[in-house]
């Protein structure tokens, strides 16, 4: 019975790790550098985005999220913000 009981919830648990989930995280960390052959950059730091999927983001026609905020460094200088949408 122990026994039973144990890999009763190991499938629970193993079911739960590697089914979808229905709250998103919309928390994102990311780092880059540049190509050793160009100017040194190194940035690192976390977006935001929106917690809604917004059909046909881009010019290609796929889905995103929208990001609204940014955190974090590039070459040591703090990120100050994001530029506005379609202003690039």
């Amino acid at each position: 019975m122990k026994t039973q009981k144990l890999l009763g919830s190991g499938m629970l648990a193993a079911l739960l790790a590697f089914s979808p989930s229905i709250v998103k995280a919309n928390l994102y960390d990311f780092s880059y550098q540049s190509l050793p052959f160009l100017s040194p950059v190194f940035a690192t730091g976390s977006f935001t985005t929106s917690d809604t999927l917004i059909p046909d983001i881009d010019v290609y026609g796929d889905s995103g999220y929208k990001i609204i905020g940014i955190t974090g460094e590039r070459n040591g200088v703090a990120i100050g913000g994001l530029v506005p949408d379609n202003s690039f």
